[in-house]
Parts: C-alpha cells; sequence; structure tokens
C-alpha cells in the first residue's frame, strides 16, 4: 500500500494495488473481503488501483465460476460481473472502510 506516509503516519491517499480480476470483482462489490497483513487504521478514502499483469483469460472464466457458486448458496444467481478487466489503472476510490484487527479476524 502506498501513501506517501512512513513509520505509523497517518497515509493521505493511501492506494491499494490488486491484480485482475480480484480489483474488479472487488470494486463491483462481488468480492467483498480482502485481507492483508498490515494494519489499516484508515478512514475516509481508499484508492484501488489495478496491477499492470493482464489476467489470464482462464483465471477470469475461474473466478466468475467461483463467485456464482459462493452466491448460488445464498440463492443469488443474477450477478453481474464486469465486462472487462483493465489494468494499470484507479479503478476507484471506496470511503467508509471497516477494519478488523488481528483479534477478530475469522470470528464472526
Amino acid at each position: 500500500m502506498r501513501g506517501g506516509g512512513s513509520g505509523g503516519a497517518r497515509l493521505r491517499n493511501p492506494c491499494l494495488t490488486m491484480h485482475q480480476p480480484w480489483a474488479s470483482l472487488l470494486v463491483h462489490g462481488i468480492k467483498r473481503v480482502e485481507g492483508r497483513s498490515w494494519p489499516s487504521p484508515l478512514t475516509g478514502r481508499l484508492w484501488i488501483h489495478a496491477a499492470s499483469k493482464v489476467p489470464d483469460p482462464d483465471t477470469v472464466k475461474a473466478m466468475e465460476e467461483f463467485y456464482r457458486e459462493i452466491y448460488a448458496l445464498d440463492g443469488i444467481t443474477n450477478i453481474t460481473f464486469p465486462h472487462h478487466y483493465p489494468v494499470s489503472r484507479l479503478l476507484v476510490a471506496l470511503r467508509g472502510l471497516m477494519r478488523l484487527n488481528q483479534q477478530t479476524k475469522g470470528h464472526t
């Protein structure tokens, strides 16, 4: 994550870089969770950036099928997937993020 700060300083423009198709699946609300090992006391805006690696078509197909199966367990069958998975660009700035600390991860 980039932000122009260091050593626990408050990040002014934090940016999370993700490979495709996961970046677009997160932005479109299909992928609902992203876990990282570093602390993320973020408030305000978080930019989502698509990395430069072009996604493998088989990976895209596999991830779309994976999420179809997951959502089908809850009776949701009308998922609209992104039409394309752009690379090397900012996709969106998100607000209102929730952070789970190490003690609460995995406990629902």
